[in-house]
């Protein structure tokens, strides 16, 4: 019972039926060719491209209810080689007329042959409706971009992206020689302004005799945010830097990249795993022999993917020798939100020799009780050539908990001062900034008897009877694992697994 209406005014006898109605459709535009109820009005493809752009546009109107909607524009094109290629871009018409256009790179000098369709879509598939005769059209090289001169060499393109996605930033510059006495050592230099404001610049060196020639440069750019980049070409003279062009700041938007996924297990993620400087997944380096450092060194990258993801965390390191002797270390960390966080471990490795490694990331996954495995890594070969001191082999192969530190400060005019404080080591194994963050616990302790501009030192006795000076990390990591063995043979001697531990002592002077 639906009635057919046409979607524009019709001067139509009224003895003549829908059949004609299609072909009397009044719509004020041109009709250059029409079939199935569409109407071909206008056609616009250039004779001669001379910027490397081709951009053809028909121009197109539906007169019936059932005149195709979704339809496509395709060009062919034949190269003056004889090489085809062709584009296409699909478009849904509405009532209106419509112009639908293309736009495609012609670089190739020489004559083309262009042959344009419009076609209709027809349960996936595109069936021609009209087809123009075949245009000929001519192609010029566009003429270079000059964006400056100096010093013989002619600036012709710059490419500096204005998004980055990866992480990386990939800028390029294209040059041309225009004398044959311009400078051949040459630099591209990147200056960038993160978005918390510091500086930072790279820069790379190129030899280059060519006429036409590239300089690029890739940088990470990790940091989200709008950065500002400036570019700088310039000649290297015996090591120092003479500018020729200074390409002004142009602005940068860069997003954090895609987090990595290593492995999943439920809802936790492993992002990422470094080993002595070896980032996983090392399949080129697990057997082979790897020269490392006299410090194991191992941090893994976690992320939490849901609320009811595991929150305690552990990354255990076992080391394997020649002897077959097997030793461990393990580190725990609370990790509560949803962003990656990583969990760092250092440990010795006593003797020269081939060791093998392998790490494992654990976790409470909810009964309290005990840790379990949630991710085994493939073993790694380290090849270590020089052994550890005594001393850097009381290094931690354990985890370190919350130590209570009393210090004592003898004064002239007060005699001694004892001042005693937790510090917080449970959530990391060895840390950059652990003299840092002590001096500051002992300046807040003794804030009365000490000065913010008084200087002082920090001494222990160590099992030799000694006083050791404490001034750098690894010195209160020493400290710090001396004081844990003297906790561990109270605790063995006493029976008790965990026996009260006493303070670790440590004397304050002035200097």
């Amino acid at each position: 019972n639906a009635v057919k209406m046409p979607l524009q005014p019709m001067t139509l006898p009224a003895d003549e039926g829908d059949s004609k109605a299609e072909e009397h459709c009044d719509i004020g535009l041109p009709r250059l060719m029409q079939k199935d109820a569409l109407v071909l009005c206008g056609i616009d493809i250039p004779e001669r491209v001379n910027e490397g752009l081709l951009r053809v546009i028909v121009a197109l109107k539906r007169v019936w209810h059932d005149a195709p909607a979704d339809i496509a524009l395709i060009v062919r094109d034949t190269l003056p080689t004889g090489e085809r290629r062709a584009a296409a871009v699909y478009r849904t018409l509405g009532e209106e007329a419509e112009a639908v256009g293309l736009e495609v790179p012609m670089t190739e000098a020489g004559l083309h042959v262009l042959t344009v369709q419009v076609a209709k879509k027809i349960d996936g598939e595109l069936v021609e409706v009209f087809l123009i005769e075949d245009r000929l059209l001519h192609v010029e090289n566009p003429p270079a971009p000059n964006f400056g001169e100096s010093r013989g060499l002619c600036l012709r393109g710059i490419d500096c992206p204005t998004v980055v996605k990866d992480g990386m930033l990939r800028c390029i510059v294209a040059l041309e020689r225009l004398d044959l006495d311009s400078p051949v050592s040459l630099a591209l230099i990147a200056r960038n302004r993160l978005p918390d404001g510091t500086t930072r610049a790279a820069v790379v060196r190129r030899y280059v005799e060519d006429l036409v020639f590239t300089l690029g440069i890739e940088v990470p750019l990790t940091e989200a945010g709008d950065h500002s980049v400036e570019l700088i070409v310039a000649e290297d003279v015996e090591g120092s830097l003479v500018p020729i062009f200074v390409i002004p700041n142009r602005s940068v938007f860069a997003s954090n990249p895609p987090m990595p996924r290593l492995m999943e297990s439920g809802s936790v993620v492993l992002c990422g795993v470094d080993i002595c400087g070896t980032r996983f997944p090392w399949s080129s380096y697990c057997n082979a022999p790897y020269t490392a450092p006299c410090k194991l060194n191992a941090t893994v990258a976690l992320a939490r993917t849901w609320d009811d993801a595991p929150k305690d965390f552990a990354l255990l390191i076992r080391c394997v020798a020649e002897n077959g002797e097997c030793k461990s270390a393990i580190v725990r960390r609370d990790i509560k939100g949803l962003i990656p966080a990583t969990i760092g471990l250092e440990a010795p490795l006593e003797a020269a020799g081939t060791y093998v490694i392998t790490a494992y990331v654990l976790a409470d996954l909810g009964n309290g009780e005990h840790l379990e495995e949630v991710f085994a890594l493939p073993s790694l070969t380290l090849n270590v050539s020089a052994a550890l001191n005594s001393r850097e082999i009381a290094h931690p192969t354990f985890a370190i908990e919350p130590v209570s530190i009393k210090i004592a400060l003898v004064d002239a005019g007060n005699g001694t001062v004892i001042r005693r404080f937790t510090f917080p080591t449970a959530e990391r194994f060895v840390s950059d900034g652990m003299f840092d963050e002590l001096i500051s616990a002992v300046r807040s302790s003794f804030r009365l008897e000490l000065s913010p501009a008084s200087s002082f030192r920090l001494t222990y006795t160590d099992d030799e009877g000694d006083d050791v000076v404490v001034s750098s990390d690894s010195e209160v990591v020493d400290a710090l694992a001396l004081h844990h063995l003297h906790h561990r043979r109270n605790s063995d001697a006493s029976g008790a697994s965990s026996a009260p531990g006493r303070a670790l002592r440590m004397s304050l002077t002035r200097v």
